[in-house]
């Protein structure tokens, strides 16, 4: 397997979280997430931030944070389409369908 290959088969996920200053996402966007989303775009993968492109994405300040999906391109779109219609996470996941462990 070509190193550009195996650097894209896994899938990585930096979500924004609850923490003071990461609301909108971990990475910067001009200093981490646009170099990724590069070089891993240039291997055949792709990157987004859930809803588009981290390569369509303008910074509006220097210090913008961002989430950030990359990886095979497969993968980052099962990951956004999760993102975007939760309600598809029950298809793959028996414990939040229906009849679920944590359905009442």
């Amino acid at each position: 397997m070509p190193i550009a290959s195996s650097s894209v088969a896994a899938s990585s996920f930096y979500p924004g979280d609850r923490r003071r200053g990461y609301a909108r996402g971990r990475l910067r966007l001009v200093y981490e997430a646009h170099p990724i989303a590069m070089l891993v775009e240039q291997a055949g993968g792709s990157a987004t931030d859930t809803v588009e492109p981290v390569l369509d994405i303008a910074a509006t300040e220097l210090h913008q944070r961002v989430p950030l999906v990359f990886g095979s391109a497969a993968e980052v779109t099962r990951i956004a389409r999760y993102h975007t219609l939760p309600s598809l996470i029950a298809e793959r996941a028996p414990l939040f369908g229906k009849r679920g462990l944590f359905r009442a």
